[in-house]
C-alpha cells in the first residue's frame, strides 16, 4: 500500500518535540510493509501555508500512484480536499474539534472524507459522525519504559535531593494552563516541598529521561484528545496527576498511583501529595491490556485505508 502522509504537525529543529507522534505512526506502517512519503504544512508560520499547500498536494498526488492520503489535524484537510484522485483519511487530534471555529472548519472537511478517526470518545459528538474510529495514538513501550529514578537524574544531569512534579508542554499554550499547576504545585509544596520541571522544547529522546526522573507527572490542561505524555508517562510506571479531560479517566481507570481531578487547585495538590506515597504506577499493565502499543494501533490504521480504499463504511474496530 502507497500511502501519503499530510501534516502540519512534525517534529523539525526548532521545535523537535512537534508532532513526533505522526513521525513514530509513518514509521510504524512502514515497518508493516507499505510505503509511507510526508508532505508537512507548516502551519505553524503562518494559516496562509494551508492555503499554498493545496498546489503542493496536487502535484504530489499526479507524480505517485498514492492508495490513499492520511490526514492529520483538520485544518490540513482544507488543502487535502484540493485533490479527488485518491481517497482521504482524517486523524482529528483535539483541538480541531475543541476549538469552535476550528471545529466550524473540521466538520465541513469532514463531509468530503471516506474514513476519519478521532483520538477519544469524548471527540466523537464534537465531531458529529457515527462512521468515525477511536484511534488513540499509540506508545512504544520499547523506547518509553521504566528507569530507575536516579539513573535517570543522573544522565539528565539533575540533583538527586528534590521533589520533582514534570510539567511536560509549552507553558505558553493557555489550554495547558501553566498557571493552575504552579497553584496546585505552591499549594503542595506547604506540606512536601516540590519543584515544577518544565520539559519543553526538548529532544525526544530525552523525555523518557525526565518523566523517569519525576516523582509525579502533572497534566493540568483545560480540554486534549487522547494526551500522548499520559500514556508515556504511564509506559514508564510513573506517578500522574491528570485533570479529567479527552480519554484521561478512561486511560487511567484501575491504575494505582494516578488521579483524575478537577481543575481546582486545592483537589490537584492534595492528589499531587496522595500519589507521591506510591513511588510509581501500574500505568504500563493498563497500556497493554488496552492494547495501546505502537503497533497494534498502526495495525487498526491500516486497517481503516482499506475501508477508505473500498469508499468508506460504517465499520467499526
Amino acid at each position: 500500500m502507497r500511502v501519503l502522509t499530510v501534516t502540519n504537525m512534525f517534529p523539525h529543529p526548532g521545535q523537535p518535540s512537534h508532532g513526533v507522534f505522526v513521525h513514530d505512526q509513518v514509521r510504524d506502517v512502514r515497518s508493516l510493509g507499505h510505503e509511507v512519503d510526508v508532505l508537512i504544512v507548516e502551519g505553524w508560520r503562518s494559516r496562509w501555508e494551508y492555503l499554498a499547500a493545496c498546489e503542493r498536494v496536487r502535484r504530489a498526488v499526479r507524480r505517485k500512484p498514492y492508495d490513499v492520503m492520511h490526514i492529520h489535524y483538520g485544518l490540513t484537510g482544507v488543502p487535502a480536499l484540493c485533490q479527488h484522485r485518491i481517497p482521504r483519511v482524517l486523524s482529528f487530534c483535539g483541538s480541531d474539534l475543541e476549538v469552535p471555529w476550528q471545529r466550524f472548519i473540521s466538520r465541513w472537511v469532514n463531509r468530503y472524507l471516506q474514513g476519519r478517526l478521532v483520538k477519544s470518545p469524548s471527540l466523537l459528538p464534537l465531531l458529529g459522525d457515527p462512521r468515525a474510529w477511536v484511534v488513540p495514538n499509540g506508545v512504544n513501550l520499547e523506547f518509553f519504559h521504566p528507569v530507575p529514578r536516579a539513573e535517570a537524574r543522573r544522565r539528565l544531569g539533575l540533583p538527586l535531593e528534590p521533589v520533582y512534579v514534570a510539567f511536560v508542554a509549552n507553558p505558553a499554550r493557555p489550554e495547558k494552563r501553566f498557571d493552575l499547576a504552579q497553584k496546585a504545585v505552591a499549594l503542595a509544596s506547604e506540606r512536601v516541598p516540590m519543584e515544577l520541571l518544565v520539559v519543553q522544547g526538548r529532544p525526544h529522546e530525552e523525555i523518557p529521561l525526565f518523566l523517569n526522573a519525576a516523582d509525579v507527572v502533572l497534566l493540568t490542561s483545560d480540554y486534549e484528545g487522547s494526551p500522548n505524555i499520559v500514556k508515556e508517562a504511564m509506559a514508564c510506571n510513573r506517578p500522574i496527576v491528570a485533570t479529567a479531560v479527552g480519554d484521561v479517566p478512561w486511560l487511567l481507570e484501575g491504575v494505582q498511583g494516578a488521579a483524575v481531578v478537577s481543575h481546582r487547585p486545592e483537589d490537584i495538590a492534595r492528589a499531587l501529595l496522595e500519589v507521591l506515597e506510591m513511588r510509581e504506577s501500574t500505568g504500563r499493565a493498563r497500556l497493554q491490556a488496552l492494547g495501546l502499543d505502537h503497533l497494534s494501533v498502526a495495525r487498526k490504521l491500516v486497517a481503516l485505508y482499506r475501508v477508505a480504499m473500498r469508499g468508506g463504511s460504517t465499520q467499526t474496530l
